[in-house]
């Protein structure tokens, strides 16, 4: 038994086994069970036995906890907690959670949880529970992994006081919020991932030597590696082959999810009685020749706009990676309940270093608490206005409350992601290079879900970039120029369809760029065939540095239909403006239905 908690120092890792991956990964089929409404959800095998829960808590705590009670706080999708309380002690003592966990994304989860919270811990002055012990290996007397932390006690869930909060109160919360999560938020890292204790991590891959962050890599105490994220390990996606990270760069990000979206579309189960069987699969499966070719399209998008996304870890982005909390609700932000004041923020699970314009990182970068539409000032309720009628006035006046302390917030952090946007020749508005990111970003997250959606706003960016073609410019303005070094990313970006690397693991590079140019015309017309050049792989006529590039060939024969049926200046910018509306109209349902859609299911499955 721990005879002092605050000599450790660090959290203390328990039962370490030399293959902790393995050992809990056999479980993690049964931990996803379809739901009444068809979808896959996490689901427990069993209930953890308190008992044995209780045995290992007391075994990390001061000797005052040897007769301790456990009883039920609380349940979620991926963890059930438990409050350890000193029966019989001569003064109160703190309280503490147990955290059991489901192996959703085994031992990586867990060691990537505790690593953050230290992390933050250290870089911010947020109040974040301290960790006592815990266990990544589910081959313990408890059969789940688990978390022994510190139990805030004089903390309830804002959710739980939010509406009884005067305007002033929650202005107060906001800032003092802002001011302590700012270091944070000023904080950048060259890799794209997780964050892990570097003991733990060195012990599977070697820390990047390339990698400068300030405490992240080699001879610091953290590093970042493998990428925790539902868009990796929900359902049958963990056993799926993929690169899972550290990411060198946004490119080799969006990469990885493309390869992990056509798998998991590729590997259906469509049928009840097979393993991760959701009604998706079952419509899917039903419509699966326009699936794959709705797919197929998005990724001709995304690897014909290298100029987004560099191929070269070395060529500067244009967005910052930052560490990201995707679910700061008012169910993990704890406030006093009499005084309202910050006292926790808790559920660091699956928090990842992500580019910006990732989809996770809405409005801005403001936390989830003070996510909402954007409105404009109400005018004031009129004079006998029914009892009725009066709860019209006060949902805009919530809506407006919000406005303003996203605006206070901004203030201090500022906001870390804008959409861009950019006007083409006949003034009409499209989405720059980073809403182009956002765009894409938000159409890999719940592709399965809405890929009829994603089809709609891909033939709505043909347009606009056939209108593109007519006058050899991009959407941005800037000349659109056919260079010679287009088999290069071809290559490149076939190796990444199929598994994120060349053979050697090096990227995909061509020693000839003259080859580009011969026989485009014969590639251009297979294009409008079957979207392959001659050689099966990708047809793609740009080159890494245009300002944007369009997302799919033109063909001859409707270059042909044009030149003989010539339109009006009047009549194409018409058709252009349509055209342009209706894409920027589509990305912008798209990305909102997917936004509230998507965070629904987030939020159920926590």
């Amino acid at each position: 038994m721990a005879d002092n908690i605050a000599a450790q120092g660090v959290p203390k890792r328990v039962h370490f086994d030399q293959t902790p991956h393995n050992s809990t990964l056999i479980q993690h089929r049964h931990c996803w069970k379809v739901d009444d409404s068809g979808t896959l959800d996490p689901a427990w095998p069993r209930e953890p036995d308190v008992t044995v829960a209780r045995a290992l808590a007391v075994a990390h705590l001061p000797h005052e906890y040897a007769d301790a009670a456990i009883a039920p706080f609380a349940q979620g999708a991926f963890h059930c907690l438990y409050t350890i309380t000193a029966a019989s002690a001569a003064s109160p003592q703190p309280q503490y959670l147990m955290r059991v966990a489901l192996p959703a994304d085994p031992f990586f989860k867990i060691e990537s949880e505790v690593a953050t919270m230290e992390y933050v811990r250290e870089h911010s002055s947020l109040p974040i529970p301290r960790v006592i012990a815990f266990c990544s290996d589910a081959s313990n007397p408890l059969g789940f992994e688990w978390i022994l932390m510190e139990k805030i006690v004089d903390g309830v869930p804002l959710d739980d006081v939010w509406d009884d909060m005067t305007f002033e109160a929650k202005t107060k919360l906001t800032l003092d919020f802002a001011h302590r999560i700012k270091p944070l938020m000023d904080l950048r890292f060259s890799l794209l991932g997780n964050i892990y204790f570097s003991d733990v991590w060195n012990e599977f891959i070697i820390v990047n030597n390339n990698n400068t962050d300030v405490d992240i890599g080699v001879g610091s105490k953290y590093a970042i590696g493998r990428m925790v994220h539902p868009r990796f390990f929900a359902g049958k996606r963990l056993f799926l082959p993929a690169d899972r990270g550290p990411f060198r760069s946004s490119r080799d990000l969006v990469m990885a999810e493309m390869s992990m979206v056509r798998q998991t579309i590729s590997h259906l189960a469509p049928l009840p009685g097979m393993d991760y069987y959701s009604a998706v699969d079952e419509f899917l499966a039903r419509d699966h020749p326009q699936v794959l070719d709705t797919f197929d399209r998005l990724y001709q998008a995304a690897t014909k706009t290298t100029h987004f996304f560099p191929a070269d870890p070395e060529e500067k982005d244009n967005s910052p990676n930052i560490l990201w909390h995707d679910d700061l609700s008012g169910k993990n932000v704890l406030v006093n309940p009499g005084t309202h004041e910050l006292v926790g923020v808790i559920d660091w699970e699956s928090t990842c270093v992500v580019p910006t314009w990732d989809r996770e990182v809405a409005q801005g970068g403001v936390p989830y608490f003070l996510r909402g539409i954007e409105a404009s000032e109400p005018e004031p309720m009129p004079v006998g206005t029914a009892p009725e009628d009066a709860w019209r006035w006060t949902e805009i006046q919530k809506d407006w409350d919000l406005v303003m302390l996203r605006k206070r917030y901004h203030e201090i952090v500022g906001p870390v992601f804008e959409v861009d946007e950019v006007l083409n020749k006949y003034g009409a508005v499209r989405p720059g290079p980073l809403g182009m990111k956002r765009t894409l970003s938000d159409a890999l997250g719940d592709f399965e879900e809405h890929w009829m959606g994603t089809r709609y706003m891909l033939s709505q960016l043909d347009d606009d970039d056939d209108d593109d073609d007519d006058d050899g410019e991009n959407s941005d303005g800037s000349e659109d120029e056919d260079e010679d070094d287009s088999d290069a990313d071809d290559d490149d970006d076939d190796d990444d369809y199929d598994d994120g690397e060349d053979s050697d693991g090096s990227e995909d590079e061509d020693e000839d760029d003259s080859d580009a140019d011969d026989g485009d015309d014969d590639d251009d017309d297979d294009d409008d065939d079957d979207g392959e050049d001659s050689d099966g792989s990708e047809d793609e006529d740009e080159d890494d540095s245009d300002a944007d590039v369009e997302m799919e060939d033109k063909s001859a024969s409707e270059d042909d239909a044009t030149a003989a049926s010539p339109v009006t200046d009047g009549e194409a910018l018409e058709e252009e403006q349509l055209h342009s509306w209706w894409g920027v109209g589509a990305c912008a349902l798209l990305m909102v239905g997917l936004h509230f859609i998507g965070k629904s299911i987030h939020t159920c499955s926590r």
